[in-house]
């Protein structure tokens, strides 16, 4: 008598879809199935390739058969074994690996505007969606001033053909502002704002504080597309079930102030740069925020676009009374504030106020300080060439 044979599909993996005519589309697939005749059991994997044609209803007909195609051998890849530095402490690595790995899972899916959020400059481009993260190479770790410098290859999946690729990444961690918005923790030393230690608030308590105390300003505005400007003003107000009256009118009292209250029911597409930047403003100051918080604002802007929203933060600091931090290494962008503190090597070297001072002298007394301080650099390094 003759045996029965049982197949029995376990899995499919899909690994390649590639259009190959008009509504035609060729895959290359694997089937792993096993086969059990008797008492015998196998396990068989064989990668085949089928056309496929998608009719104008979205039916899909076979239009060739499956036949046998070559394996896709996957890569045997192995990472290093990360290297240690002793220039930074074992809690920064930590906080920097978590943040990496955030990110560069992110980065696949990311739009140019949520990059622009975690990287200056326009240096990194999306990749494409159809990569997955897998895994940090070999970290290495090393101190830049008061920031942190990582060289780091990083190890992705392609979705389509499963293959793997590995890119090589050097970045510069900022750290000042993502301590003072409690994004990044203090090694040592304390940070306090608006007399509270905020090195010692709790992890559960960092939202509130951020909500209660802090406002954003970006380069890139990232506002939501699909929300009005009047949405997008409000959206933290409303997560926060705030009262629908009382929102309304906190809304159109800033707006008068900005000057956009006639195109609160328009979308950000529908406006100009200057009235997305004021729109951008708006939100950051909806919950009367205690600090303002502005990284390189002005760094993905043209020479217009920068003038605009420096002018907008200058106005919004004398006629709201609020208080806003700006990191920028642009002496010009720095002439718009009252107060300037700079920094080297993670130190405070001077310290000058605008006072009644016009923007055309404060810039000029930049400039001096800046090149008092290069003058210095150079001096130390002949000094040290020659030894």
């Amino acid at each position: 008598m003759k045996k029965q044979k049982l197949q029995t599909i376990i899995d499919v993996i899909v690994w390649s879809i590639e259009q190959s005519g008009t509504d035609t589309f060729s895959a290359t697939y694997e089937v792993d199935q096993q086969i059990k005749e008797g008492e015998q059991t196998n396990n068989v994997k064989a990668t085949y390739m089928v056309k496929v044609h998608v009719e104008a209803d979205g039916d899909m007909v076979i239009v060739q058969n499956p036949t046998l195609a070559p394996a896709i051998e996957k890569s045997d890849y192995e990472p290093k074994t990360p290297e240690a530095d002793a220039s930074v402490d074992a809690d920064t690595v930590n906080d920097a690996t978590a943040f990496l790995e955030t990110f560069f899972k992110l980065y696949p899916t990311a739009t140019e505007k949520e990059l622009a959020y975690y990287v200056s400059g326009n240096v990194l481009e999306p990749i494409g969606r159809d990569y997955l993260y897998s895994e940090l190479v070999n970290p290495i770790f090393t101190k830049d001033g008061d920031n942190v410098k990582v060289k780091v290859a990083v190890k992705f999946l392609d979705n389509q053909t499963k293959a793997t690729q590995v890119s090589q990444y050097e970045l510069v961690l900022h750290t000042l502002l993502n301590c003072i918005s409690t994004i990044d923790t203090v090694t040592s030393g304390h940070i306090t704002v608006n007399n509270q230690d905020i090195t010692k608030i709790k992890d559960k308590d960092f939202a509130d504080f951020r909500r209660e105390n802090l406002g954003f300003i970006f380069q890139d505005f990232n506002l939501l597309d699909t929300l009005t400007i009047e949405e997008n003003i409000s959206l933290s107000l409303v997560i926060n079930k705030r009262n629908p009256a009382d929102i309304e009118k906190r809304v159109h009292a800033i707006a008068d102030k900005l000057g956009i209250r006639d195109i609160l029911s328009k979308f950000p597409y529908e406006v100009s740069g200057g009235q997305k930047q004021r729109c951008a403003c708006a939100r950051a100051l909806i919950n009367e925020p205690k600090l303002i918080l502005a990284d390189e604002p002005t760094g993905a802007l043209d020479s217009k676009a920068s003038r605009l929203l420096l002018e907008t933060m200058a106005d919004i600091n004398k006629k709201m009374q609020a208080t806003i931090l700006m990191v920028t290494h642009d002496p010009f962008s720095a002439s718009f504030c009252e107060r300037i503190l700079f920094l080297k090597d993670g130190k405070i070297f001077n310290e000058i106020f605008k006072g009644e001072k016009n923007r055309k002298d404060f810039f000029n007394e930049i400039l001096d300080i800046l090149q008092i301080a290069s003058l210095h650099m150079r001096l130390k390094i002949t000094k040290t060439l020659k030894l």
